[in-house]
């Protein structure tokens, strides 16, 4: 059975890695203009074992989900090449 503890509407450009804290909600109301693409995205805390299933309905159209998965690399990149904003060696 899975525990959903958190669940919350951050922007798309926010990276979240496991063990990290979800950040603050930053994207709880959306306004964009007519034909103008708005992307978003949920991060969900949540323990046990099983699938979680998630629904997405809305009046507006064109809507498109995807899921975003960790992938561990054991060579993110060269050592050379970091720079202030790098997050693990």
């Amino acid at each position: 059975m899975i525990n959903v503890s958190e669940l919350k509407v951050i922007s798309s450009l926010e990276k979240i890695y496991p063990g990290d804290k979800i950040p603050e909600a930053s994207a709880e109301k959306l306004t964009m203009l007519k034909n103008e693409k708005k992307s978003f995205q949920v991060a969900v805390e949540f323990s046990g074992e099983g699938e979680l299933e998630v629904n997405v309905s809305s009046e507006l159209k064109g809507i498109r989900a995807y899921t975003v998965e960790y992938i561990k690399s054991d060579l993110p990149m060269c050592e050379k090449g970091a720079d202030d904003y790098f997050r693990f060696s």
